[in-house]
């Protein structure tokens, strides 16, 4: 843990320095070992959070830092633009409503409305769930290139339920289907007794970056309920996709 601390006190004095600093330098202001802020440097260097100026030796923040505060930020932007549309969503169907993000082969939970009724799955913003799974990961995966597809089927499919899509032409099969209607569906493959249906937010590119679902038992998921949250999910995330800069291919400028 001491470790970890120090290469934290380094990184911020990065990040907080209005020029490129050396070594002693940096030694001197934490009051550690130039020889033990070197083999700190190194791993920040080797992560991509430190930079060093070769011809001076002195370091700075690495790129790795402006991407993750770039990735946090636009994380924030996504839940603030998707707030009004979440509550819509939520208040019309009465279900769990989640927003997630896909990285390494799950989603991730960042942002949920809770379920009006009294039966309602368990989950928390924050959590992840492998995206192969739920209909908020098949959504999002969908939409990934081929080859980010295979790596993820290569990596395992881990099995679930009686239900999982564990099966790599399974999954496929299960994907196209999820382009050709504009969601995806989860009939139990995570949890045995939980569904939902998920569809994919789209930025201003047309890149398929998150994915807003509703959540909820499936005793509550008869084909009839699944027509009408499908309808809603969509147009919700098409409505959030606009607000992000999508627009669609042929539409009025």
């Amino acid at each position: 843990m001491r470790s970890v601390d120090q290469t934290l006190d380094v990184l911020e004095l990065l990040a907080r320095a209005d020029r490129p600093v050396g070594v002693t330098e940096i030694a001197r202001s934490l009051g550690l070992s130039p020889s033990g802020v070197h083999r700190l440097l190194a791993t920040l260097r080797e992560r991509g959070y430190a930079a060093q100026d070769p011809a001076t030796g002195r370091y700075t923040r690495g790129l790795q830092c402006f991407s993750l505060a770039a990735l946090a930020a636009s994380r924030q932007t996504l839940r603030a633009v998707a707030d009004d549309h979440l509550r819509a969503l939520n208040q019309a169907t009465g279900e769990a409503v989640h927003l997630t993000v896909y990285e390494s082969g799950h989603v991730v939970y960042i942002d949920k409305l809770e379920s009006h009724h009294e039966t309602a799955p368990v989950s928390r913003v924050g959590e992840q769930a492998p995206a192969h799974c739920v209909a908020t990961g098949r959504a999002i995966i969908a939409y990934l290139p081929l080859t980010e597809i295979e790596m993820l089927i290569e990596r395992g499919l881990q099995h679930f339920t009686d239900s999982t899509i564990a099966d790599r032409a399974a999954l496929l099969v299960d994907l196209q289907a999820t382009r050709t209607r504009g969601y995806a569906l989860n009939r139990g493959s995570w949890r045995a007794a939980v569904g939902g249906v998920a569809a994919p937010i789209r930025d201003f590119s047309g890149m398929v970056q998150a994915s807003v679902g509703c959540c909820l038992p499936l005793e509550r998921l008869t084909d009839e309920a699944t027509a009408g949250l499908a309808a809603q999910t969509i147009q919700t995330a098409a409505a959030i996709s606009e607000e992000l800069g999508f627009v669609v291919p042929g539409a009025p400028a």
